[in-house]
């Protein structure tokens, strides 16, 4: 199959200031764009992840009246189809997630306040799961997973920046400390090391 990445949401080159369901795919031999199938539901401030070659798009808010989303929906690219899943137990915003065996986490977010909340999604069943919450509310986190483990970074507990610390989920958090901040994290990992952008500013916490 011919490498792409996918832009959920967003037109390539121009800034979105509001929800939208637009998805545009990048071609990286031939250097183009192409718009796909847009989205069910319109969002704004939304996660996205990729599981066993599936795109989904989870939560956010509505354009209307900025109502929070509880709604998640799945890609499926050799059809250029979006479909509903299961809703999240809880409508967030500014959350984030990432995949760890088989399964979808997102973690955080803001609700009328920053959430502490967590939970997973098993395509197996269609259903979310409530985990343990997380020590600290945070929205404008970074989730990544690593070696067994899930780090939740970063971001605000809705009065101030979070320093940088780390937590370790297995069947609850636990925080290790630094003495950085960060808010609106974006993170990823590459060769075993976590990569965040530059910022005057950072948290993190672990999730197992």
């Amino acid at each position: 199959t011919t490498p792409c990445f996918a832009v959920v949401c967003q037109t390539p080159g121009l800034s979105w200031t509001g929800p939208c369901n637009r998805v545009w795919r990048f071609n990286l031999v031939t250097h183009t764009w192409q718009e796909m199938s847009p989205m069910q539901e319109s969002r704004y401030l939304m996660s996205v992840t990729m599981l066993k070659g599936y795109i989904y798009a989870m939560g956010g808010c509505r354009d209307d009246d900025g109502t929070l989303l509880r709604t998640a929906e799945r890609y499926q690219p050799n059809i250029n189809q979006w479909t509903f899943i299961g809703s999240m137990n809880e409508g967030r915003e500014d959350a984030s997630c990432t995949t760890l065996n088989n399964k979808i986490y997102i973690c955080g977010g803001w609700s009328n306040r920053s959430l502490n909340t967590a939970e997973y999604y098993n395509p197996d069943t269609n259903q979310w799961t409530l985990i343990t919450p997380m020590g600290t509310p945070r929205c404008d986190l970074g989730v990544v997973a690593y070696m067994g483990h899930i780090f939740a970074v970063g971001g605000s507990d809705g009065f101030r920046d979070l320093t940088l610390s780390l937590s370790k989920y297995i069947r609850h958090f636990s925080p290790i400390k630094s003495n950085l901040l960060r808010l609106d994290v974006k993170a990823t990992l590459l060769d075993g090391k976590f990569f965040f952008p530059p910022h005057p500013q950072i948290r993190r916490e672990r999730v197992v």
